[in-house]
């Protein structure tokens, strides 16, 4: 509730109890939380961005190229096993990092990186212009991540071999009715922020490739 219309970050995902992260599964998909205590029964909103980090097995070295995990199998299982496939499917974005190397972490300081590396305000303008876009054609002024599956049809913006490929996604990685709708929104989105217009297979193919962690691979 304290993050509402915030940032809720939750650092070491896969150490807490797996009963414990599936309690926000409601509030994640609604947007709000109900407490019910004897006879009474409370509402509060609870809108929030949630980031999440963990390791990828409890070592931490699992899939290292210069480090050996020192998991067994059955751990590193029990390890994202707290970390159920409802609760993953409410999670939009889902990225593997690798370790820089010294080499990389030292390009990073060098004058060419820091000129590369674009500014906050930069981001910051690109962003508030795709919001505006979206707010000026979603009903009622929503957001992506707000529009519900019959408002994502009835916007009629995505190409059909755009269709296809989410069509093939689904089928072949066996993704769930939720995870699909929410690749759909995310496509929208990278729309959005490319001022494109329309999702094509390209904003597809990106969102996809936000679906799987690699590090759940034992």
């Amino acid at each position: 509730m304290l993050a509402h219309r915030g940032v809720l970050f939750l650092d070491e995902l896969a150490e807490f109890r797996r009963e414990v992260l599936d309690l926000l599964r409601q509030p994640l998909e609604e947007g709000e939380l109900w407490i019910q205590r004897a006879r009474h029964r409370s509402r509060f909103p609870c809108r929030i961005t949630l980031v999440a980090a963990t390791n990828p097995c409890p070592c931490g070295w699992h899939g290292d190229p210069e480090r050996s995990c020192t998991c067994t199998v059955g751990q590193r299982r029990h390890y994202w096993g707290r970390l159920s496939g409802p609760l993953l499917d409410r999670i939009d974005l889902q990225v593997t990092l690798q370790r820089p190397d010294s080499e990389a972490l030292a390009a990073c300081y060098r004058p060419a990186a820091a000129a590369a590396v674009e500014t906050t305000s930069v981001v910051r303008r690109r962003v508030e212009e795709a919001r505006h876009r979206m707010q000026h054609r979603n009903p009622g002024g929503c957001s992506n991540a707000q529009l519900d599956a019959a408002a994502l049809r009835r916007l009629q913006i995505i190409e059909e071999p755009a269709l296809q490929l989410w069509e093939a996604a689904l089928r072949h990685r066996r993704l769930s009715a939720r995870s699909g709708e929410r690749v759909l929104r995310l496509a929208l989105t990278l729309a959005d922020l490319a001022d494109a217009g329309r999702v094509g297979t390209g904003e597809i193919a990106e969102a996809l490739t936000y679906r799987f962690l690699t590090g759940r691979s034992v």
